[in-house]
């Protein structure tokens, strides 16, 4: 009896220490996740500003375009 007693706790023990050993295993996993979630995240934001950029870029150079040439139409319509 005191020998399956001592199997018992011994390999509670045991279950014990592997439990321990996947709980620092997912920490160290969950850490790395998140390192690599936040790295992809600020990859994102840098690639949507660029975006962003060269669409306000856009935007204004077609404004600016569409400016002009109504700027020229009614110069010649005030000339005529």
């Amino acid at each position: 009896m005191s020998q399956k007693v001592d199997g018992i706790i011994g390999s509670l023990s045991e279950l014990e220490s592997d439990i321990d050993s996947v709980n620092l295993s997912l920490a160290e996993m969950k850490k790395s996740l998140n390192s690599i979630a936040q790295r992809e995240i600020d990859s994102l934001l840098e690639q949507t500003k660029k975006m962003a950029n060269s669409e306000a870029e856009s935007m204004i150079s077609e404004a600016k375009s569409k400016a002009e040439s109504e700027s020229q139409k009614i110069t010649q319509d005030g000339e005529a």
